[in-house]
């Protein structure tokens, strides 16, 4: 959630290569993104956050690419007379571009009767153009707690896709992008002064699709400023997730692997990488009480 961090802002660079074994190797689906929030503090222990995403997806080698520009903002309240719960309403909204380019795409009806591909054959589909744009929104809620030193949890839900937007290239009829309906949870376990365990699970669901990922990791505290996190999830009928995380002073460094246990299991699975920076300011006491900022 936009700007629900213990800083006074924080950078996240991100980049996915899905399925790095499809088309020989060619790079099927491709997402660099980067993104900045910040919290601005309103009453003793509520908080407005504000934030900008920039996201370039793209598929088949660029053949589709989506650039996505978001501005986001989030109010957090707190609940309760020790302001240990926190409710958090947020918004986000900006501009999609999406790109075709024709010439890398191959249709059924260009095989020859040769059963060879041939590009001089008529394609058959009617594209208006290769360039089209549209606004998008999304909403969210979550809820934090923190109930001890040692316990602390979160839940929400979101809605990607308020408006479901046109993003049809032909001129056949309309394509509108459905919503996306989120709901997510997890919690903070500390077990001793040095491990913490962070169990999550995430459900998703699109039209007729449904995703669900569930797992767990645990964080290390190698010294006052460095922590180490090792992990495991599953995708259920997809993948087995491994990951790993060191954080130092303020910069965590994230990489995980999907290793595709589906029909796709020849694909060479998916690797991501996460950059994150928070900056504090030095010398400047906590304020008591803390709210919540979920670790994943």
């Amino acid at each position: 959630m936009t700007g629900r961090t213990n800083g006074d802002f924080r950078i996240n660079l991100n980049y996915r290569n899905q399925w790095l074994g499809v088309a020989d190797g060619h790079s099927t689906y491709v997402t660099p993104s980067l993104s900045f929030d910040m919290p601005f503090s309103v009453f003793k222990n509520d908080a407005l956050g504000a934030g900008v995403m920039v996201m370039n997806d793209q598929s088949s080698g660029g053949s589709l690419s989506n650039v996505t520009a978001m501005l986001s903002g989030a109010y957090h309240k707190s609940v309760g007379s020790k302001g240990s719960h926190h409710i958090s309403l947020g918004i986000q909204a900006g501009y999609v571009q999406r790109q075709l380019n024709q010439q890398d795409l191959n249709f059924a009806s260009q095989i020859g009767e040769d059963y060879q591909f041939n590009e001089s054959l008529p394609s058959g589909e009617s594209f208006e153009n290769n360039d089209i744009q549209y606004m998008d929104m999304q909403v969210g809620l979550m809820w934090t707690s923190t109930f001890s030193d040692k316990f602390s949890a979160y839940a929400g839900g979101s809605m990607f896709h308020v408006t479901e937007p046109q993003k049809n290239f032909s001129v056949n009829g309309e394509l509108s992008l459905p919503r996306r309906w989120v709901a997510h949870g997890g919690m903070d376990i500390g077990v001793s002064d040095k491990v913490d365990l962070l169990p999550s699970v995430i459900f998703m669901t699109q039209n007729q699709a449904r995703e669900i990922n569930a797992g767990l990791s645990g964080a290390y505290a190698i010294s006052d400023k460095t922590n180490f996190y090792l992990g495991g999830y599953y995708r259920v009928n997809d993948a087995a997730i491994a990951y790993s995380a060191i954080e130092w002073n303020n910069i965590k460094f994230g990489i995980s692997y999907d290793a595709t246990v589906s029909d796709l299991q020849n694909s060479g699975g998916s690797l991501e990488f996460s950059l994150t920076y928070v900056r504090r300011t030095p010398d400047v006491p906590d304020v008591e009480p803390k709210m919540y900022c979920p670790r994943f």
